[in-house]
């Protein structure tokens, strides 16, 4: 393979092998917030050597765990997506699931002047690359043909995503 899910890419050991961090011995609880509910910490947002970030899936997935996390979404640029690395992002979210952390897999859909857009559950990604998701009229559209889909807008440049227009098709898809 190309060994991104090998090495580290920067600090603390730039292209040594990884180890993955042991998880503490006890997770940290949800404190209850009132209500029944309980407070959960995680990231919808990171990024792995499949795209800029500085760990492989598995290393980034034991780090957030080791660190008190419940969960991470580790939300590749598609446009650095293949086959391949979808599949594996898939793999190493299950690896990473335990009764205590959840791991969850994404992409983000990156415009070159618009903004990005993070969508999580989805069995297959669209990218700036792609022709037919190449605007953000076909992305939307791509979008509002994933029945189980959940997006958010993420550090939008400006003007951004037509100023934020409500779309009544993706109301209940764009959400974050």
């Amino acid at each position: 393979n190309d060994m991104t899910a090998d090495f580290l890419s920067a600090s603390p050991n730039p292209g040594a092998i990884t180890f993955a961090p042991t998880p503490p011995a006890v997770m940290p609880n949800a404190p209850d917030v009132g209500d029944g509910l309980r407070a959960y910490w995680g990231v919808l947002h990171a990024h792995s050597t499949y795209s800029d970030g500085a760990g492989p899936p598995d290393y980034a997935y034991a780090v957030a765990r080791a660190n008190g996390l419940h969960f991470l979404a580790l939300t590749e640029h598609s446009h650095d997506l293949d086959a391949a690395r979808w599949n594996e992002l898939a793999l190493a979210a299950q690896r990473a699931t335990t009764s205590a952390f959840v791991g969850l897999r994404g992409f983000e859909w990156t415009h070159r002047t618009l903004g990005h857009i993070n969508v999580f559950g989805t069995a297959d990604f669209a990218s700036r690359d792609d022709p037919a998701a190449d605007t953000l009229e076909e992305f939307y559209a791509w979008l509002g043909a994933q029945a189980n889909a959940i997006a958010q807008f993420n550090h939008p440049y400006w003007p951004a995503f037509d100023d934020f227009a409500y779309r009544a098709e993706l109301s209940r898809t764009l959400v974050l």
